[in-house]
């Protein structure tokens, strides 16, 4: 692995830290409370 091959590396675990997609764990349950009630496409 050259140079540019550890800086992505770095990059990437870069990423991974400050990213948190906890949300997407929880996705349908919000999803299903923002829909009840309401009507599909007339």
């Amino acid at each position: 692995m050259g140079c540019w091959g550890r800086v992505d590396e770095k990059l990437i675990k870069h990423g991974m830290l400050i990213m948190d997609l906890g949300f997407v764990e929880s996705y349908n349950v919000e999803l299903g409370r923002m829909n009840n009630g309401e009507k599909g496409r007339p």
